[in-house]
């Protein structure tokens, strides 16, 4: 329902046209090659900006200054990357990254150099090891057992 209106580039030669932005209310698509690839939608408090809002497997990349991959989207692997074009996860960054907040993890943390921030309430340390593992009340670090005396 409702009326719409389209831009087509001149010297489109699909008929349909494939290529083109259409304004509808409070909306307008973009398409490029028949794939809807932006999406900007006002309806009151529910408005929204979309990228791919139909699912197709269309990556998104936003470029720096000095890196070609500041911030990259893989739809086809459901993944993001910053300062990459590779994906290890669903989330991968290659660089420093500062948090300013808590870290949960429901899963494993590791470093793939081994070393782990410690701390304790007067100094902070690095626990080196190739391995650390916690079972309840009793850690292990490199096979040293450590229980009892480690709080929090």
């Amino acid at each position: 329902s409702g009326s719409f209106d389209y831009i087509v580039a001149r010297g489109e030669s699909t008929d349909p046209p494939d290529t083109f932005i259409r304004l509808a209310n409070d909306a307008v698509e973009y398409f490029v090659g028949g794939q809807k690839f932006l999406t900007m939608f006002e309806y009151g408090s529910n408005s929204f900006y979309g990228i791919n809002s139909d699912q197709e497997d269309i990556n998104f990349n936003i470029r720096g200054n000095s890196d070609a991959n500041l911030f990259r989207t893989d739809a086809g692997e459901d993944a993001v990357a910053i300062g990459s074009n590779t994906y290890t996860s669903k989330f991968s960054v290659n660089g420093n990254t500062h948090l300013g907040g808590h870290i949960t993890a429901s899963g494993d943390i590791s470093g793939s150099s081994g070393n782990i921030l410690g701390f304790t309430s007067a100094s902070i340390t690095y626990i080196t090891a190739s391995r650390i593992d916690v079972d309840g009340d009793t850690i292990k670090i490199g096979g040293e057992t450590f229980k009892d005396f480690i709080n929090f």
